[in-house]
């Protein structure tokens, strides 16, 4: 009778404390969906504590740009050797911000990526078309690839609508009759490309119409509704071309390289047919590639002291530099990469981190890191939480970066490696998650993006497009 009457005491602590515990697990949870609300990046993780017998953690993983999982999770014993656990998952969604960015927020959780392979690809007519750029649209819930190219010559198409809707046999959609062929021509080549809605903002290499918008409502004929010159830079003078462009809340962010004239340039295009040019700024330097989220554009720049630059846009009628001559001004929004003359030449933005490709020049030594994992919520501070020497060759890049998760996927115009998988879980410790993380095909890549698990990523080669997934054999 008196063991009977332990026992129950005994179930009845645990189903007292059991209660407790899911009460603290999920209460840190509500909290933290109601901090979401008002600032999304504010939610991250939290070291454990203690409170009266528990430990409490909140573990925080970005998946994409505007998705978290959050992980609460509540430790106590009962006896040394009875140690009990409670864990609660929750995803919290940035609606907001993926208005802002366009509906261009994917928002698929990633496999383990031990094995990437080809699901499928396109060859662009005529042969030697190389892709420059692309970027995956959803549009009634069917993914489309809209792709930029470069023939090098001018009567050739530049830019193709492929319907990957099945992405082992992907189709170019925008096509006349014959003979005319697939693809638009707007006249010069065009480099790299971001859509919203209705509406394709591709940058090219016309010194004259830098900007081409065009219009995708009928994606089997989309045609040119809008060009823009990049006001102050001279068409006749070193690289006026458009070379990355980015959409962000109704703001179109375009840059040059170094030019005569300023390199970065903002545009209103709240109406797209009629693009406002909101200002613009000098910055010396190639503006490779840029990311913007909030008031601040991130720029993967040339400047061998400030590979990263944060610019305030609040204002893009009085943007200021925070890399001019050297030295560096204290307190400055940029990030100087160990190294010679290593370009930045992409960047992505997730939660409060910035992910670094860089170009490997000629005469760096050959052990510098490609490709960096940094902090940024102290934008005058920006710290490295890691690296990684990915062995590219001399000349070679990191030239597009997209995160899902725990897992960095790299797409690089090294002639044997174009797209590499690295496991990011510990930034100061970057791994790969199997022996076939680095994917070996025979063209460059220029630009990389991620829907529904799958990359796409664009060649300077004959498969201008090739779409890429995680094989389930298990690597050899």
């Amino acid at each position: 009778a008196i063991m009977l009457v332990f026992g129950n005491q005994s179930l009845q602590v645990d189903n007292d404390t059991n209660s407790e515990a899911l009460y603290k697990a999920k209460a840190i949870l509500e909290r933290a969906r109601a901090s979401s609300t008002v600032d999304f990046l504010s939610i991250n993780s939290l070291p454990s504590v203690t409170s009266s017998i528990y430990s409490l953690k909140l573990d925080v993983l970005d998946l994409t740009p505007c998705r978290k999982e959050a992980i609460s999770t509540i430790t106590w014993s009962v006896s040394p050797i009875r140690p009990q656990k409670i864990e609660l998952i929750s995803d919290f969604t940035d609606i907001a911000g993926a208005f802002a960015m366009g509906g261009d927020c994917d928002s698929t959780s990633p496999g383990d990526w031990d094995y990437p392979d080809t699901y499928g690809d396109i060859d662009l007519i005529p042969s030697g078309n190389k892709g420059t750029g692309l970027d995956v649209i959803v549009r009634n819930g069917v993914d489309y690839v809209f792709l930029t190219s470069n023939t090098g010559a001018v009567p050739k198409p530049d830019f193709w609508i492929v319907d990957v809707s099945n992405p082992q046999v992907p189709t170019v959609i925008n096509c006349s009759p014959a003979p005319v062929g697939c693809g638009l021509n707007v006249g010069k080549p065009l480099n790299k490309v971001d859509a919203f809605g209705n509406y394709a903002f591709a940058v090219g290499d016309d010194p004259n119409a830098q900007l081409q918008i065009i219009d995708t409502s009928n994606l089997t004929s989309p045609f040119v509704t809008a060009t823009s010159t990049l006001l102050g830079v001279d068409p006749s003078g070193s690289y006026p071309g458009g070379v990355s462009v980015y959409y962000y809340n109704d703001r179109l962010y375009v840059g040059t390289k170094e030019t005569a004239g300023p390199e970065l340039h903002v545009f209103d295009i709240s109406t797209p047919s009629s693009p406002t040019h909101l200002g613009s700024l000098e910055i010396n330097h190639n503006v490779n590639d840029i990311t913007v989220l909030g008031n601040y554009a991130y720029i993967a720049s040339s400047a061998d002291l400030c590979e990263i630059i944060v610019i305030n846009i609040s204002n893009p009628a009085s943007m200021i530099n925070p890399c001019p001559t050297p030295p560096i001004p204290p307190n400055s929004t940029v990030f100087d990469a160990t190294g010679n003359n290593q370009d930045g030449l992409s960047i992505y933005i997730i939660g409060n981190k910035a992910y670094l490709g860089l170009q490997r020049n000629p005469g760096d030594p050959s052990n510098l890191a490609d490709f960096y994992v940094l902090d940024i919520t102290d934008l005058t501070n920006i710290t490295e939480l890691g690296s990684k020497d990915i062995d590219l060759n001399s000349s070679t890049a990191v030239v597009g970066i997209v995160v899902r998760g725990p897992l960095a996927f790299l797409a690089t115009n090294h002639a044997t490696a174009g797209f590499q998988v690295w496991n990011i879980s510990n930034p100061a410790l970057i791994v790969a998650p199997s022996a076939c993380n680095l994917y070996n095909y025979s063209e460059k890549a220029t630009d990389i993006d991620f829907s529904n698990d799958l990359g796409f990523v664009s060649n300077e080669s004959n498969k201008a497009l090739r779409i890429i997934y995680d094989k389930p054999a298990t690597c050899p």
